[in-house]
């Protein structure tokens, strides 16, 4: 017997990024919390593109994620989204924006404060957070269809794993042609990091059929692909391939865990 769950709805290929206002969430939405590290996003014209995909919304920028989001980056994220009378977050960009969306789409809406689903303590029924929608632009984290987030208590030097069910992105728009201006070294380390996602959800002792259809999906291509993408990062074969297998390791490790 083996259950398998994953409520996000992915779209997947090429000109996706493109088509993100025909997503339900958004047509319903007035206001919109986007997401992204402090420079990549805009200097690659991301942020800018989607603002124009998105004219009919009110877009409010929230760029102050660091490599390793922490307690004060997601506190103000949160504060922001409060304040702005957020409806949608949009999460663009690497695993650390990925998380930083999450944990600010989830938490602006409950009761219990940050710390307290930090410290695990008992806090009651928590209401469905913000409508979440992550597009990644790497191929690594999996973090566009996993319920969990980092978030790192610096003065402590602590991370923590932020989990819930309700943390799922509502979806996940993976466009590789975003992935086509990652440098060698970033794309030989996210690769890496699928690739362990998904030997780790192959060998999990919570695997299943499912998750191992995945998981083996995944590392063969990795094996195919990696190389290619490190050595020609333009060849969109590779970056496509690359893409399609960080999204299986991270919807095999999505209920196996790591």
């Amino acid at each position: 017997m083996f259950s398998y769950s994953n409520p996000t709805v992915v779209c997947f290929g090429q000109r996706q990024f493109d088509n993100i206002a025909r997503r339900p969430e958004l047509r319903r939405s007035e206001k919109v919390l986007l997401v992204t590290g402090r420079t990549a996003m805009r200097k690659l014209g991301y942020s800018d593109q989607l603002k124009k995909n998105l004219s009919h919304c009110e877009v409010v920028e929230y760029c102050s994620v660091p490599a390793n989001p922490d307690i004060a980056c997601i506190a103000e994220g949160i504060d922001l989204a409060r304040r702005e009378g957020i409806t949608v977050v949009v999460a663009l960009g690497g695993g650390s924006s990925m998380d930083a969306g999450k944990a600010i789409a989830f938490l602006a809406t409950q009761n219990a404060s940050l710390d307290d689903y930090l410290a695990g303590s008992d806090v009651g029924e928590s209401v469905k957070g913000l409508s979440f929608i992550a597009i990644p632009t790497t191929s690594g984290t999996g973090s566009e269809v996993t319920p969990w987030a980092s978030i790192w208590d610096r003065d402590n030097a602590k991370k923590h794993s932020l989990s819930d069910e309700r943390m799922f992105p509502d979806c996940a728009i993976i466009d590789p042609s975003l992935t086509l201006s990652l440098p060698p070294d970033i794309t030989a380390a996210t690769g890496l990091d699928a690739l362990c996602h998904a030997v780790e959800a192959y060998w999990s002792l919570n695997s299943q059929p499912i998750s191992d259809l995945l998981a083996r999906g995944a590392i063969e291509l990795i094996r195919d692909h990696l190389v290619g993408a490190y050595l020609d990062g333009s060849n969109t074969e590779h970056r496509d391939k690359m893409s399609l297998a960080s999204l299986m390791a991270g919807l095999a490790f999505s209920n196996t865990k790591t």
